[in-house]
Formats: C-alpha cells, structure tokens, sequence
C-alpha cells in the first residue's frame, strides 16, 4: 500500500510540477516520500485527492495493519498453542489483507488516472 501511495503522491508532484510556471517553484519529488510512513504518505495523498472516503479506510485500517506487519514474525509459538490464539491471529490477518487488497487496487487505479493526467500534460 505504501508503494501505491508513493507511486499517487509522487505523479500528483510531477504534474503539479508540469503545470507551473516559471514564477512558481515547486521542487517537491519522489524522493521526499520515499522514505515516509505510511501514515505520513496517507496525509501527504489526503491533500492531493479528493477521494476522502478512500483516505478514511485506508485511515481505519493502519493500526491493524501495523499490527500484523509490525507483530506477525514476532507470533510465538505458545501464542499459537493457547486455545483459541492461532485462529483469533490468522483470521484478524486475512481480514486485513483482504482490506488492504481492495484499497490497493483502488489506489493502482487512481495511480493509472493520475499517469494519464501526466502523459496528457507532456503533450505530443
């Protein structure tokens, strides 16, 4: 998701960038996101999109997302053995992926747009 969000953030740049003039600066690129979190990547896309209701989810979903990138090599092995942990942990995990599946397509979608915008910008 991060990478689709920098992929967004970083074409809304460059045609941002296509569309100034000599008398306005704009220096911003892919480089000034690269290394952000997501959810600073998500702020930086939230001021570049009019898609609040995707910013929103994408919003909800990053605590657990964290937590299962953050926390899922770390499970151990009496976690798994208590009753009841494994599946509890294995189904909050898919639950998230199927999330962060369906927000990453739309972001690769709204990337496809934002790349036509840019090709169109460029002219022939």
């Amino acid at each position: 998701m991060e990478e689709a969000l920098k992929s967004c953030v970083a074409m809304s740049y460059d045609i941002i960038r296509s569309s100034c003039n000599a008398s306005v600066a704009f220096h911003y690129t892919r480089d000034d996101v690269e290394k952000d979190s997501l959810s600073s990547i998500l702020r930086k896309y939230e001021k570049l999109s009019n898609d609040v209701e995707l910013v929103s989810k994408i919003r909800q979903l990053i605590p657990a997302r964290n937590e299962c990138a953050h926390n899922a090599l770390l499970l151990r092995l009496e976690e798994f053995m208590a009753d009841g942990g494994a599946p509890a942990i294995i189904l909050e995990m898919k639950r998230v992926y199927i999330e962060a599946d369906e927000y990453l397509t739309t972001l690769l979608e709204k990337a496809n747009s934002l790349e036509d915008v840019a090709e169109k910008l460029k002219g022939p």
